[in-house]
């Protein structure tokens, strides 16, 4: 594998684990409000699983990006270190302002 594309694959596993995360979370938060009596006794599970489904998540994208054809992950790499920066802040924001 050529650094580019493990470059390449890096970054989108960040990408998508960090936007996969994020829209878990929202979607947890608008969907399935949990009662104010028992956040911590729902606090652990979901978070675990949703950082393992991010992860596959992840992981399954990087993979395939890992195993492009070689000039595409060359071409993919700018515009991944252009949009992850922002996008990966925008992810924050949006899960520090929610509870």
């Amino acid at each position: 594998m050529k650094p580019s594309a493990l470059a390449a694959a890096a970054a989108t596993f960040a990408l998508v684990a960090t936007v996969s995360y994020a829209l878990q979370h929202l979607a947890a938060v608008a969907f399935d409000p949990v009662p104010a009596s028992s956040v911590l006794a729902q606090a652990h599970v979901p978070y675990f699983w949703r950082v393992g489904v991010s992860v596959l998540h992840g992981a399954g994208v990087a993979a395939l990006v890992a195993v492009l054809p070689d000039p595409v992950p060359q071409r993919l790499l700018p515009h991944l270190q252009r949009l992850t920066p922002p996008l990966v802040g925008l992810c924050a924001a949006a899960m520090l302002a929610l509870p």
